[in-house]
């Protein structure tokens, strides 16, 4: 399914790089939505590639300093961490095994950790450097009635009718192709409504510009509510 979404972004880019021309608003979005699917496909150099020629269009377009900018890079800085996180805490639990298998005691024992899940999780909380108030407790959408999960592991989420999307609504006729965006920017989620006519509402407000996620919240798109876990 991923590979066929993949292998529609690609034959999409072609057409609008070749409609367009390569600098246009539509081959950037393409970019950020192919780099979206190589993330979750872990192609992450693939992914980095796409996301860095969004930033070098829309900086052309916008300028360097322009919101939507400033928020592909807040996406990269945070894809950067959680890869560099991911790596280091991988390196931990490598050690934490080798050590288990000599029948050794661990350097990491003083973590009271059994665990390597465990010890990979303790190791996330100390490289982000959670605060008390931090929404990254954020992990998860609840969608509509149906109850559906889904997991915030990624930089961004698209949502709308469109099969495109990381999170597809066909069933509501009032969403629209791309309705919403969440990305994650330094520590917290925040929602951006991309829809022209249908609004996008966080607790019965409309989201004018871009709106903080925190968690219980309702995210309200066309008739489907989405809530905040």
């Amino acid at each position: 399914m991923d590979i066929e979404r993949i292998s529609k972004a690609q034959s999409l880019l072609e057409t609008q790089t070749f409609l367009w021309g390569p600098n246009s608003v539509e081959v950037a979005n393409t970019q950020i939505k192919l780099s979206q699917l190589y993330m979750m496909n872990a192609q992450y150099d693939k992914a980095e590639t796409c996301l860095s020629r969004a930033v070098e269009i829309k900086s052309k377009l916008y300028g360097k300093s322009s919101p939507e900018v400033l928020r592909l890079l807040g996406t990269q800085s945070a894809r950067y961490r959680e890869q560099t996180c991911h790596a280091e805490a991988t390196q931990l639990v490598q050690h934490y095994q080798r050590y288990e298998l000599k029948g050794g005691k661990t350097e990491c024992e003083s973590t009271a950790v059994d665990d390597p899940e465990e010890l990979f999780f303790i190791q996330m909380q100390s490289n982000q450097n959670l605060s008390e108030n931090s929404v990254v407790t954020v992990s998860f959408l609840t969608i509509g009635t149906s109850c559906e999960h889904f997991d915030l592991r990624q930089a961004s989420v698209w949502i709308g009718s469109d099969t495109m999307n990381d999170i597809s609504l066909t069933n509501d006729v009032l969403v629209e192709k791309s309705q919403a965006m969440i990305t994650w920017d330094g520590d917290m989620y925040w929602v951006t409504n991309q829809a022209k006519v249908s609004p996008t509402m966080v607790n019965s407000k409309p989201v004018v510009n871009r709106t903080r996620l925190r968690c219980g919240d309702i995210l309200t798109v066309g008739n489907t509510n989405i809530q905040v876990r």
